[in-house]
């Protein structure tokens, strides 16, 4: 698990793995669930960095179009987006 922000960190992965078939699960949330999910593990400082460093990084990845399967997870337990992943993958 890492945040992939373009397409060359996603060749970093291939060269550092050869042979390894890599897939990238890109999982996307409204702006309201990022805020909500961060405020539930952040504090203070950190929170609001956080919160801005979040945003940024879901524009950039919509932009770079980063992602081989895209779950959108607003509203979803873990285990429901675990089993789309499985289902889209398999």
């Amino acid at each position: 698990a890492d945040v992939v922000e373009s397409q060359a960190d996603v060749d970093g992965y291939r060269v550092a793995v050869p042979h390894a078939e890599v897939t990238v699960v890109r999982l996307r949330a409204s702006r309201e669930a990022l805020w909500q999910r961060l405020a539930g593990r952040e504090s203070g400082a950190s929170l609001h960095w956080h919160q801005k460093r979040a945003i940024e990084l879901a524009a950039l990845m919509d932009k770079e179009a980063i992602g081989d399967i895209l779950v959108e997870t607003d509203e979803k337990s873990v285990f429901e987006i675990a089993d789309e992943i499985l289902r889209l993958l398999f």
